[in-house]
């Protein structure tokens, strides 16, 4: 019992704090390899049970909207950090909405929250170092990816151009539709009846699926599309009666350069390919030297080093991959020869960690590099042009 009780605690502590410590919560609640049972149901709630605001808050957000919102229900049906979620209908149509609003507390209190990260990143810069990771020089990116998040006209933008792209190209996936253009507090989509992939009503097969629906969703933003979800928990990752993957919450979500885009697939081409020439090339373009190095890499060391982590990870499915593992490696080379990684090289791992603890729940015999390098050999000519 005490057990629970902590894990209890440590959850409502999560949630009343806000800002961005409820999101590593949803972190930890996915990862089977590392969180203990307990916490991780405890933690599974802050996926949508954060502190709410009372209704009558968001009256002057939904005032624009009155005369085309009817039966807006008094209770959300989400809470997440930043945002809430109601249920409403069309006052023309009667279809189902969802309306999604940024919490008034949320934006009276987001410059304590920017101190806070701050302050955390400064903290933990020291400890990060040594992994080859700089919090510290990296706050400016943390910062911009949090401000996204406060911006829903962002997040509308996001889900557009992504379910366009898998529309063009046939991906299976579902994304809720924006209904009215978006203003910076409020966005309303259509309503999608669906449940977390991880929900005990989803049978296995059909969650399986849709992880692996996910993946491929998630290789083809990296690679194709170019805006990357660093969301993709069971809290944004649903099925519909149809069995089909529904994807939401894009406010997490990067926009990657083309350069990137290019250097990553290579990269898992290396990966597949035991390639680790090729690997360091890219690492050293995407990597900025520590504060204080002196000198470049030595070529020939670096190579070895990048070439034993190629041999470690190649042909290793989800079970034995292990992204968190890979990316200790990356940074140990990098602590190694005084490099840090960049911003985008940070926000493509922090997406497949995250996505990773789902996948080890759901589907720990999937393929990482086969489907990376499936989707490789068949990259699409329509997406990533924005």
């Amino acid at each position: 019992m005490r057990r629970e009780a902590r894990a209890r605690v440590t959850r409502r502590l999560l949630a009343r704090v806000g800002g961005i410590f409820p999101k590593l919560g949803q972190f930890a609640s996915t990862r089977v390899d590392i969180v203990p049972a307990h916490y991780r149901g405890e933690l599974a709630l802050l996926r949508s049970g954060c502190l709410s605001e009372p209704a009558c808050a968001f009256a002057s957000a939904l005032a624009p909207l009155s005369d085309r919102l009817s039966g807006l229900e008094p209770d959300p049906v989400g809470v997440g950090a930043i945002a809430q979620v109601y249920r409403a209908r069309s006052a023309y149509s009667g279809e189902p909405l969802a309306v999604k609003a940024i919490k008034p507390r949320a934006a009276r209190d987001w410059s304590m929250d920017l101190r806070i990260a701050r302050w955390t990143c400064r903290a933990l810069d020291p400890l990060t170092r040594r992994f080859g990771l700089s919090l510290r020089d990296g706050f400016a990116d943390l910062q911009a990816a949090l401000e996204a998040h406060r911006d829903l006209r962002d997040e509308a933008d996001a889900m557009q151009y992504v379910a366009r792209a898998c529309a063009e190209n046939g991906l299976r996936v579902r994304i809720p539709t924006p209904v009215f253009p978006a203003a910076r507090d409020l966005l309303v989509t259509d309503f999608v009846v669906a449940e977390q992939a991880d929900s005990l009503g989803i049978a296995p097969e059909v969650a399986r699926q849709a992880v692996l629906d996910a993946m491929a969703l998630l290789f083809r933003m990296i690679f194709d599309i170019g805006v990357v979800h660093c969301d993709l928990h069971p809290g944004n990752l649903l099925v519909d009666r149809d069995g089909q993957l529904v994807v939401l919450d894009f406010g997490g979500c990067r926009r990657l350069s083309s350069q990137t885009r290019t250097a990553f697939r290579a990269l898992f081409a290396s990966i597949g390919t035991r390639d680790g020439a090729r690997a360091s090339a890219l690492f050293l373009g995407m990597a900025l030297p520590y504060h204080g190095a002196k000198g470049v890499p030595d070529a020939e060391r670096f190579n070895a080093d990048v070439q034993a982590l190629m041999d470690e990870v190649h042909s290793k499915n989800v079970s034995n991959f292990r992204v968190a593992r890979f990316v200790e490696g990356v940074f140990r080379v990098h602590r190694r020869h005084g490099l840090v990684a960049g911003a985008d090289f940070v926000a493509i791992i922090l997406a497949l960690l995250v996505f990773e603890g789902t996948a080890l729940r759901l589907a720990p015999e999937a393929d990482f590099q086969r489907m990376a390098l499936e989707i490789l050999m068949d990259p699409w000519s329509s997406a990533g042009q924005k």
